[in-house]
């Protein structure tokens, strides 16, 4: 009877075969850059034949994976998430995202790298007034009234939240959230549409305050009602009722009105006009023509109204960037580990002069955390 392969094996052939396949590689092209018959590559994958540093390396780098997606198991808030139904359809470029930063947080709270900011929770929403009361209670542990949430990153990261602004494509989902211990992590793909990104990362701020760490459904078409109730409290965090009624209560017609409101707020047009249509300020009928009849940008020029652009391109939360070139500079991270870390937003170039440390306190550190 041939022998059995070893258990790890099979794992490390598995994940190299769903990497593959989600770069769109053959075992042909894996074998050709391994300089191997495609057999070995074959075996492989089925966890009968061994894996060598160097070829994993080049396995790695092809793929677009990190080493350690290869050997080492996904961070528990992840596993749980994919093996709730509900989060099945989540496209490939989502939660390779949301793995891979969840492993880097989890990576420097273990060291003791990073200190997040306290979590603040509150008990999940039942009803759409719930959730009014939720975002406005938000609003009162940050200090705010009624003015506009600006830079939005650096706000959620003050509620225990780390939000990484990452391009994933149109077709790579809209965010995605996890819990790393007391932490989150939301990933946001910028490849959307502004005031849209600006939703999507107050919808996951709500699922990280509420306890809640799986996101069912797409944020702005939601189906579940806890979904529905998220969404209410993005909306009313976005846009509290006092300050739309300032707007409101302007003598303009209803739709520069609704401009305004986009505008000052940031947000998009459908959530801007869907907010004012639950607040009951505008009948169905005006909803309707409302959404139907989007602003064109010549026409916010002309009233003077400017739209703030955020989560644009490729940030990392503020916090967590501190800690990392903090870390360099104390020479506990090495400078490829850096890099990825930051997701691109730094080159080599950019890291600060390292501190001045003992070789000796230096291979010590990265004896115990590379």
């Amino acid at each position: 009877m041939a022998p059995q392969p070893d258990r790890q094996a099979q794992i490390l052939g598995e994940r190299i075969r769903r990497a593959r396949e989600a770069a769109n590689r053959t075992q042909g092209d894996l074998a050709e850059l391994l300089r191997v018959d495609r057999s070995a590559v074959v075996k492989l994958e089925a966890g009968k034949r061994g894996v060598s540093a160097k070829e994993l390396l080049i396995i790695a780098k092809t793929l677009d994976r990190p080493m350690d997606w290869f050997v080492s198991d996904a961070p528990p808030a992840v596993v749980s998430r994919r093996s709730d139904l509900a989060t099945a359809f989540q496209p490939e470029q989502m939660d390779r995202a949301l793995e891979r930063l969840t492993r880097d947080v989890a990576f420097l709270e273990e060291h003791q790298l990073l200190v997040p900011c306290e979590r603040f929770r509150l008990d999940p929403p039942q009803t759409y007034e719930q959730a009014e009361n939720a975002a406005r209670a938000v609003r009162d542990h940050l200090g705010l009234d009624a003015e506009p949430l600006y830079e939005l990153q650096s706000v959620v990261e003050r509620l225990g939240l780390l939000a990484f602004a990452l391009s994933l494509g149109p077709d790579g989902g809209d965010a995605a959230y996890s819990e790393v211990g007391d932490a989150g992590v939301a990933v946001i793909n910028i490849d959307m549409d502004a005031g849209r990104r600006r939703f999507n990362a107050a919808h996951e701020l709500g699922h990280h305050i509420f306890g809640d760490a799986y996101s069912p459904e797409y944020a702005i078409n939601p189906v579940n009602e806890a979904e529905r109730f998220i969404n209410s409290f993005a909306a009313h965090l976005l846009m509290p009722r006092s300050g739309v009624a300032n707007i409101w209560a302007d003598q303009s017609s209803e739709r520069i009105r609704a401009m305004e409101i986009a505008a000052h707020f940031r947000v998009s047009w459908s959530a801007a006009c869907s907010h004012l249509r639950n607040l009951d300020v505008v009948p169905a009928n005006v909803f309707e023509q409302l959404l139907e009849d989007p602003p064109r940008k010549g026409e916010m020029i002309e009233l003077g109204l400017s739209y703030g652009i955020e989560l644009a391109a490729p940030r990392v939360p503020p916090l967590f960037a501190k800690a990392v070139v903090r870390a360099y500079k104390a020479g506990k991270l090495t400078i490829t580990r850096v890099l990825g870390f930051m997701c691109g937003t730094i080159g080599e170039e950019d890291l600060p002069e390292r501190d001045a440390v003992p070789l000796k306190s230096v291979r010590k550190e990265f004896e115990a955390i590379s």
